[in-house]
């Protein structure tokens, strides 16, 4: 979040902080980080804007989560040529 030029995590609501998600600068990655992550989905519309935007931090991560962010934008992409939302179980 900082290196997008945003609050720390930490900071927002969710997340233990009072800092509500409007008043983030770069909002490219809030249907995931502002999102459930043992349900709920990212619509259709929603899958390819977040896939371009984890894209354009894959820089900002170590090896490892470099890896599993691009895989997991790479099934944002399918999910959105095929039409399809990404359903969080």
């Amino acid at each position: 979040m900082l290196a997008l030029g945003n609050p720390p995590l930490d900071s927002m609501e969710g997340f233990g902080g009072n800092t509500p998600w409007s008043e983030i600068k770069d909002k490219s990655l809030n249907a995931l980080l502002n999102h459930s992550d043992c349900d709920g989905k990212i619509d259709k519309e929603g899958c390819r804007e977040l896939a371009l935007a984890i894209e354009k931090a894959l820089p900002l991560f170590n090896d490892e989560t470099r890896r599993k962010a691009a895989r997991f934008a790479a099934g944002l992409l399918e999910a959105a040529m095929l039409g399809e939302d990404v359903i969080f179980n």
